[in-house]
């Protein structure tokens, strides 16, 4: 609380705990009635094929991941510092899946905010944004499938600017975007701190600047179109990711990413494209099925070449 700056009101709305050992918990769950097979099989103790209990989420800061069979989770932070190869900053118990974002039900007014990180999702409820927390680099398709049926219209998820980010951002859109949540894009600029760094600096009113000035999926596409076509040598499979990707966009942010390749210059056909290389690849010695198979991989199009009899 001290390192973090939390008044006493925010530490008891986090409902967070404290992870002694895994033997002194289990038998504080034991004069609970609970068993060890109890224990383990929700992941509040580990144990390895001897029958010893594992440190497992020892000495860390621990919260409560809802999950799909009613019960709780747990996830664990370190208490304080970003960690390291051998501690890494975040552990989640084993046996935790994460169909249920972190936070979702402790709703506020405005669009839902996904962050990676716990301690991100209670810096965004702490300045009163609907935050929530993924637990990971990207949406996956059961928590999208889950916000679907919860009536979520529409999302912002808040993502590193990094390649990581990039890649967490694409697999978001179209997990979300193909079940017909429009995704708005926040990204960190290079260097900023995250959200739960903004909060402890300071800086609430940023994340609520942040939020208002997210960027429609659509948009975002096309900017990272427009930065790979902007090299010598453009990745064509993450050009061909990209408008996968698109084919995948809900009618609102598919008009946002026409209207915005367009405007940039990089819309281009990709059938055409494929045709290009095709050609190419046969002039320069490729058999047919070769050159095919090629294409294929590197954009995506299957091309077929068929007979047709024509009546004279």
């Amino acid at each position: 609380q001290d390192d973090r700056g939390y008044t006493s009101e925010q530490m008891a709305s986090m409902r967070l705990g404290y992870y002694t050992t895994p033997n002194e918990v289990l038998s504080r769950l034991k004069t609970l009635g609970f068993t060890l097979e109890d224990a383990e099989a929700c992941g509040y103790v580990e144990v390895d094929e001897a029958g010893t209990l594992l440190t497992g989420l020892s000495n860390r800061i621990i919260g409560y991941w809802p999950h799909p069979d009613g019960d709780e989770r747990l996830w664990g932070r370190i208490p304080v510092g970003g960690g390291d190869k051998q501690v890494k900053k975040y552990k989640f118990a084993a046996k935790l899946k994460k169909d249920i974002p972190y936070l979702f039900n402790q709703r506020k007014p405005g669009v839902l905010v996904c962050v990676e990180g716990t301690m991100d999702a209670w810096a965004l409820q702490l300045t009163e944004i609907w935050g929530c927390a993924v637990g990971g680099a990207s949406i996956n398709s059961a928590q999208a499938l889950y916000l679907q049926n919860r009536g979520i219209p529409e999302l912002a998820h808040m993502v590193d600017g990094d390649q990581a980010g990039w890649n967490g951002a694409i697999t978001s859109i179209r997990n979300c975007e193909s079940l017909g949540i429009v995704v708005s894009i926040i990204p960190l600029g290079a260097g900023m701190d995250d959200a739960d760094a903004l909060l402890r600096s300071g800086q609430a009113e940023l994340l609520h600047t942040l939020v208002s000035k997210r960027m429609n999926a659509g948009q975002y596409l096309a900017l990272m179109l427009r930065s790979l076509y902007n090299v010598s040598s453009p990745d064509l499979q993450a050009v061909n990711r990209i408008h996968s990707t698109a084919d995948c966009l809900t009618p609102t942010s598919r008009i946002v990413f026409d209207k915005y390749a367009s405007l940039l210059g990089a819309r281009i056909d990709l059938r055409l494209e494929a045709g290009r290389i095709f050609g190419e690849l046969l002039r320069a010695g490729l058999s047919l099925d070769e050159a095919i198979s090629n294409v294929r991989r590197r954009t995506g199009h299957v091309i077929s070449i068929d007979k047709e009899e024509l009546n004279a």
